[in-house]
């Protein structure tokens, strides 16, 4: 008696070189037990990936992803604030005011819909870099600026 299971397992992989990346495929099967005596209904997911391989045995005709947005991280000194933007859309930014020696930052932001991708700590990571290159100290007004500061300990001598 032939095992069922191969066979499933081959089919997947084969529904997976026909379809869109973004569709997932469930199949139902009925697998026999080692003894053949019962059945059991099993359900197998292909997943909306595939492998290196895969990839390069698919048609040419198939679109290739677009390239990862790279992120820019930059002073705007007319507004006081540090900005990270992504395709020249701002994602996140942290406000500062400059008081002599002192650099107070009130207040980070991160555009809601962008939010968990780590942007606003790029932005506190850049702007702590450069007050420590204008040889300055913060004062963390901001709790997420607080917090960050609190989590990197190289960060500790820049408080005033």
């Amino acid at each position: 008696m032939p095992i069922v299971m191969p066979v499933v397992v081959s089919a997947s992989t084969a529904l997976s070189f026909l379809l869109p990346r973004s569709v997932a495929v469930h199949v139902s099967c009925r697998v026999w037990s080692l003894r053949g005596r019962r059945t059991t209904w099993n359900r197998f997911d292909v997943r909306p990936w595939r492998s290196a391989w895969q990839h390069s045995h698919v048609s040419s005709d198939e679109s290739v992803p677009a390239q990862t947005p790279q992120l820019t991280l930059t002073n705007d000194v007319q507004r006081s604030r540090y900005e990270a933007t992504l395709d020249g859309e701002v994602v996140a930014f942290a406000d500062y005011e400059v008081r002599g020696s002192i650099v107070v930052m009130p207040h980070t932001v991160t555009i809601p819909a962008r939010r968990g991708n780590g942007y606003a700590a790029q932005v506190v990571q850049y702007a702590l870099d450069d007050i420590r290159a204008a040889d300055r100290k913060v004062v963390a007004s901001c709790w997420y600026v607080a917090k960050f500061i609190d989590e990197h300990p190289e960060a500790a001598d820049l408080l005033a």
